[in-house]
């Protein structure tokens, strides 16, 4: 045994090396990929059952009211606005008669 058998034994042990590391890191990948899977199903479960939580609890919690406003009502509401929400409403108001006279001229 020479030196050349050496140095072929060392080249092969290099290769060798470098064949289970790519073997072995195959492994991994395939491993984390597969827990990455994993990983993700339970996060959609969760997620689901998350909503559903939040949507039975704001069907438990929430009660929706309707009111009818007539014109008792409505002028009701007005005394409780505030100097610039009236304003608002003036606006609005004015801008609705506006626009009524408008249709009114047009026939």
């Amino acid at each position: 045994m020479g030196i050349t058998d050496d140095l072929r034994k060392l080249t092969m042990a290099g290769l060798g090396a470098a064949s289970v590391a790519s073997e072995k890191t195959q492994e991994v990948i395939d491993s984390l990929a597969k827990r990455g899977e994993e990983t993700l199903e339970k996060g959609k479960v969760l997620n689901e059952r998350l909503q559903h939580n939040i949507k039975k609890t704001v069907k438990d919690n929430i009660t929706v009211v309707e009111t009818k406003l007539d014109k008792e009502g409505v002028i009701a509401a007005l005394e409780n606005l505030t100097p610039e929400e009236l304003t608002a409403v003036r606006k609005k108001l004015d801008k609705l008669s506006h626009d009524v006279k408008a249709n009114e001229q047009a026939k």
